[in-house]
């Protein structure tokens, strides 16, 4: 089982900034994505990453490397998911469990609590990285003003045996 792991800073000054400029003014989002999978859910704005493209691949490399540095083993991952959420004020998450063992969760912009049920509530802060097991139930709260984007990413390990 894995453990929550919180790492403040994680990405370098400059490519936060620009990643936060380039979900918030650049990258288009969609409304009508819910936490849970039924459409009876709150609904927020998501969009889809191509894991394929540079910067994607690049973003994707620095997961595998903290997730290996943080939790001494040398494993590969099987990424699922990659994209960003949007939400604005009372567009709340709710609770629920991913497809995939692990989930990675990058905070970009905003405010609002992330909470994982019965376990921790973490609080939103602007370069904030935090791997966790994606079976446990979690959501992340809507921001008191303005925007919160996170990105998200879903992975499963490679049993290499």
């Amino acid at each position: 089982m894995i453990e929550t792991k919180i790492i403040n800073n994680w990405l370098e000054k400059d490519l936060h900034f620009f990643l936060k400029k380039f979900f918030l003014f650049e990258y288009p989002h969609f409304y009508g994505h819910s936490s849970l999978s039924s459409i009876e859910g709150k609904m927020f704005y998501n969009s889809d990453l191509n894991k394929n493209d540079p910067l994607s691949k690049f973003l994707l490399f620095k997961i595998s490397k903290t997730f290996n540095e943080n939790f001494n083993k040398k494993i590969s991952l099987d990424f699922k998911d990659m994209y960003i959420n949007v939400q604005h004020p009372n567009m709340e998450g709710e609770f629920h469990t991913d497809p995939s063992n692990l989930t990675f969760l990058y905070m970009l912009i905003g405010n609002g609590n992330f909470e994982i049920k019965n376990e921790t509530s973490i609080s939103f802060e602007e370069n904030k990285f935090i791997m966790f097991n994606g079976k446990k139930l979690h959501r992340g709260l809507s921001p008191d003003k303005g925007v919160r984007i996170t990105l998200a990413c879903k992975a499963n390990p490679i049993d290499e045996n």
